[in-house]
């Protein structure tokens, strides 16, 4: 993660299918998602235990594999890792209770360019650890508010999935009572440093990269670095067979953050036509996501997101749309955006991509 850096800048800003009963299913997925565009605006992961992971690390994000195409770019591999670690859990738990938790999270993507640049390099993306303190809220007894936020009783849609390895809890039994079913509703706060890991910063160290590897080789290694303040919650509108679930997420980007100090956005050298301060495009998002048991080992998920900045709200605008499948424990997401932040070095583009890739923790 970037240190401080004495750098003269102006603020800039950032802005994933089957056989058998299950290929209509797959089709109609496909077509919505050719209908959006945005940059990676991803919901936490639902699973609470992931059983693959060691040492008490969960899912937060999903983690990818895939295939990466904007149309700023060549296309890449990319792949992306997304994990949490949940803090002192025993002692947290005898503090305050099960309601409230803290953890450790780190998401890192790269892309891997393979036969169309030159040296096949590997290019770090991004890099976001978080330090975050989570909330599950607990309503007002018999409130509307509380029959969302708990599992639904039996014969919802936790009871219509089958049991497969690795499957978040049943839903509750008929002999438990409202107090034993887990809350799913949640509000984090959290302290995040975002960077791309590069060390560009000044213009000669831009035009030797140019020179020998290319502009946009030396444009993906222009350092940038923020430290924000997230705030993400989760609510679930409907527990049907279809399960709806709404994500707010707020960021506000400081100027002079404890692990970044001042942002590195736009350094003073650089002057594209089209650039703009990272809070002008993006820390006020919503992602709504709908799940759906399809068929015997067969769900599909649904995935619409908004972005837009706090500085000049709806001047400009992200979107995103998935739609993904999972046959036989195989989760596969395809995706199109368009909007900004499409990567942290030229967050302040509008880019239109699309690709396809593997996630765990994507249902």
């Amino acid at each position: 993660m970037a240190g401080k850096r004495a750098v003269t800048e102006v603020p800039k800003m950032r802005s994933s299918f089957a056989l058998s009963p299950c290929a209509l299913a797959i089709g109609a997925l496909f077509a919505s998602a050719a209908l959006a565009s945005s940059t990676e605006l991803a919901a936490p992961a639902d699973n609470p235990k992931d059983d693959w992971l060691p040492l008490g690390l969960q899912s937060y994000e999903p983690s990818a594999f895939g295939y990466t195409k904007n149309n700023n770019d060549v296309h890449f591999e990319n792949i992306k890792l997304s994990v949490k670690y949940p803090l002192m859990p025993a002692y947290t738990r005898g503090w305050w209770g099960p309601q409230d938790k803290l953890f450790l999270s780190f998401t890192g993507l790269w892309g891997f360019y393979i036969g169309d640049r030159s040296s096949d390099p590997v290019v770090g993306k991004e890099y976001n650890p978080q330090f975050f303190w989570q909330h599950l809220w607990r309503p007002a007894p018999g409130s509307r508010l509380e029959s969302l936020c708990r599992d639904p009783a039996p014969g919802g849609y936790e009871q219509k999935e089958p049991t497969y390895p690795n499957k978040a809890s049943p839903a509750p039994s008929s002999s438990e009572s409202p107090e034993d079913k887990p809350l799913r509703c949640y509000v984090t706060v959290g302290y995040n440093h975002d960077s791309n890991g590069q060390i560009i910063n000044d213009p000669r160290q831009y035009d030797a990269t140019a020179q020998a590897q290319g502009v946009e080789a030396a444009r993906d290694a222009i350092s940038r670095g923020w430290d924000y303040i997230g705030v993400t919650a989760e609510l679930i509108p409907h527990w049907g067979e279809t399960k709806v679930t709404v994500y707010p997420i707020l960021k506000y980007f400081m100027n002079d953050g404890l692990l970044q100090g001042v942002p590195e956005e736009l350094h003073s050298w650089e002057h594209p036509a089209d650039g703009k301060p990272r809070k002008a495009v993006d820390g006020l998002s919503v992602l709504v996501k709908a799940t759906r048991h399809l068929f015997d080992r067969c769900d599909g998920k649904l995935v619409l997101g908004y972005t837009t900045g706090y500085s000049e709200p709806f001047r400009y605008s992200t979107v995103r749309a998935e739609a993904g499948i999972k046959v036989l424990e195989l989760p596969i997401v395809v995706w199109a955006q368009r909007g900004y932040v499409a990567d942290l070095a030229q967050w302040y583009r509008n880019v239109t991509g699309y690709g396809i890739q593997f996630e765990i923790g994507a249902f």
